[in-house]
């Protein structure tokens, strides 16, 4: 993601209008997939800490998927201990931790390929204990690659 996009750049077009007036988040299916996601915010997380999480349907198990994590600080002021405090975990494994940029509301994004498990999710979540005050934010998309 480039410095200047933010997530509600990133959002667009995810919403349709319904005929009542109103806003729903549309799915994307097409030539590359099926995305699901999931975003969430805690202050000062505990080790082990959810985040942000996306389940995949049933339907989904053993198929490839793209997963972005986008993950930033927006208050407090972050010590050098929660820039690599984020782990993205395959239903309870760690499979890599992810560095945040150490200043505020600057997102930063990391890829993983893996194929669906049923029951299992790909989530965000914090490694270790963060620094009192600080807010860890992600926002986890899974897209199904179509072969």
């Amino acid at each position: 993601m480039a410095a200047t996009e933010s997530l509600s750049t990133m959002m667009q077009n995810a919403y349709a209008k319904l005929g009542d007036g109103s806003y729903a988040l549309q799915g994307v299916t097409g030539p590359v997939g099926e995305t699901g996601f999931g975003s969430g915010t805690v202050v000062a997380p505990g080790a082990n800490t959810l985040i942000a999480t996306h389940q995949p349907p049933p339907d989904a198990a053993g198929k490839l998927h793209q997963i972005e994590c986008v993950v930033w600080f927006s208050e407090g002021v972050p010590a050098a201990a929660d820039n690599y405090n984020v782990g993205f975990r395959f239903g309870g494994t760690l499979i890599s931790k992810i560095p945040v940029l150490p200043v505020l509301n600057q997102p930063a994004k990391s890829v993983f390929y893996f194929k669906a498990a049923a029951g299992t999710q790909f989530a965000i979540y914090s490694v270790n204990a963060a620094t009192a005050g600080v807010a860890y934010n992600g926002f986890i998309t899974a897209t199904r690659i179509f072969s």
